[in-house]
Order: C-alpha cells, then sequence, then structure tokens
C-alpha cells in the first residue's frame, strides 16, 4: 500500500489546536505595539480580556506576555 494522503501532501492536517502553536509570537508582536502606545503607568488590558479578543485561551496570552 502507498503512504496515507497527508504523508504524500508534505504535512498532516492540522487540527484548531495545533494552528495555535506560535500564535503567541504573534500576539507578543501586537501586545508589544499598543504597550509602547499607552501612557507610562496605564494599566493594560487583562489576560482573560485580551484571550477573548484574540480568541485564544489565557495561557497563550500569559506567553505572549513574558515575551
Amino acid at each position: 500500500m502507498g503512504a496515507p494522503t497527508s504523508a504524500i501532501q508534505g504535512r498532516a492536517s492540522m487540527s484548531p489546536t495545533s494552528m495555535q502553536w506560535g500564535s503567541y509570537a504573534r500576539i507578543a508582536e501586537a501586545l508589544c505595539v499598543r504597550l509602547a502606545l499607552l501612557p507610562p503607568g496605564s494599566p493594560g488590558q487583562s489576560e482573560t480580556a485580551l484571550s477573548g479578543e484574540f480568541g485564544l485561551a489565557r495561557n497563550t496570552v500569559r506567553r505572549a506576555l513574558g515575551r
């Protein structure tokens, strides 16, 4: 028998969860821009608010903030 279709195409299909790997890097970049625009001492958005806005898990947002 031959190789599975996904192997022939070079990549297995990605689940929504696997597509989020690396999402923290894109969020980190967006947050750097936002934080640079805030006046010193201004509070940023909460992890919960950011996770809702970006549609990602709070842990992904936390990882972006720690970057």
